[in-house]
């Protein structure tokens, strides 16, 4: 299953019309912004159709949750890596070992408020401050200094997004 968060579309990857899906990421891709999706199983499928596709504006895999060697196909086309929640739970361990090996610029800290609870906040509502205790489990899970890390994930993805800085809303990464 395929969720295109920017221009809702959500498609079952056995479904027969990745046509459908292929003028959407076309029609997506001639305008300003990148795409943000969610991919479920099987992601193998979603990999394979992302390669035919000629696209010059990547995006984010939105919510990542898998395996290293996932993770590292789509960082090889272009694509960045969604962190959140997922790592501030050590029983993922599939998830948080692949977000250790990868390069510390493919990745996106991110949040879904109110989906995708941190640890210790399960059955809540998930709030954008808590995207703290995200970047505190990605902190753990990187070799790279905490300030680096801070560094990098609070200007990196400003022109990756095109976004203007003055409609961001600052968290101070403690």
């Amino acid at each position: 299953m395929v969720w295109n968060a920017r221009f809702p579309i959500c498609l079952p990857m056995n479904f027969g019309q990745n046509n459908v899906m292929k003028a959407n990421f076309i029609w997506q891709n001639n305008l300003i912004y990148p795409s943000i999706f969610t991919v479920e199983k099987p992601m193998i499928k979603f990999l394979l159709f992302l390669k035919r596709i000629p696209l010059s504006k990547l995006g984010v895999v939105h919510g990542f949750s898998g395996s290293y060697d996932q993770a590292k196909r789509f960082v090889d086309l272009g694509y960045k890596i969604g962190v959140g929640g997922t790592i501030t739970y050590e029983r993922a361990n599939k998830t948080r070992q692949a977000i250790a090996k990868l390069p510390l610029d493919a990745l996106v800290l991110e949040t879904d408020s109110p989906d995708m609870p941190v640890f210790g906040f399960q059955g809540q509502p998930n709030r954008p401050e808590r995207i703290v205790e995200s970047f505190k489990a990605l902190c753990t899970l990187r070799n790279e200094p905490t300030e680096l890390i801070k560094k990098l994930h609070g200007k990196k993805c400003l022109p990756d997004f095109f976004l203007d800085p003055r409609h961001i809303t600052e968290i101070i990464l403690n």
